[in-house]
């Protein structure tokens, strides 16, 4: 459980490092 979570939380880390770049790319571009 505990490897489970630490493990959404590293995907979830990525995730957000990929999404928020791009949303700060598409309002720099728009």
């Amino acid at each position: 459980m505990s490897r489970l979570k630490k493990l959404y939380e590293k995907d979830g880390y990525i995730v957000l490092k990929n999404i928020i770049p791009s949303e700060i790319l598409i309002h720099l571009t728009s």
